[in-house]
């Protein structure tokens, strides 16, 4: 049985997320160009990447790429934290909401592959993650 897989590739290989002085001489097109040019078609956003969803969207379809994970990072056990860790939780879920609608709009779909967005996943708290918020099997 042949597998069609597409490999996809994360931003911090050429940006980094946490010291912010390696690799910020790239841009985004830098970090694009040469993700396409090894041969991958998706990709983890990157502090480089608009946080416009139609902005990022013509960013991505010019390089024939498909943004597939967005990391966040919380710290729902710090009580001092938490409404601002909320905060920042439903901005990310917003952007993560609005580039899924955009991914799954009917005139998307006709155009590019199939593309699978998970609608309803359940969540539960695991202690084994500092509290931390994953989803459901």
């Amino acid at each position: 049985m042949a597998l069609n897989v597409k490999y996809g590739i994360s931003g911090i290989n050429w940006v980094n997320e946490d010291m912010l002085d390696l690799g910020d001489h790239y841009t985004a097109d830098d970090v694009l160009s040469q993700m396409q040019a090894l041969g991958f078609e998706g990709t983890e956003f990157c502090r480089k990447f608009p946080r416009s969803v139609p902005e990022l969207s013509r960013l991505l379809e010019r390089y024939g790429m498909t943004l597939v994970a967005q990391w966040k990072s919380l710290a729902f056990r710090d009580a001092s934290r938490r409404e601002e860790e909320m905060r920042a939780f439903r901005e990310h879920a917003d952007f993560c909401g609005r580039w899924a609608a955009v991914m799954s709009s009917p005139a998307r779909r006709a155009t590019r592959s199939k593309i699978r967005i998970p609608t309803g996943l359940r969540y539960s708290r695991l202690p084994m993650n500092n509290g931390g918020i994953l989803p459901k099997d």
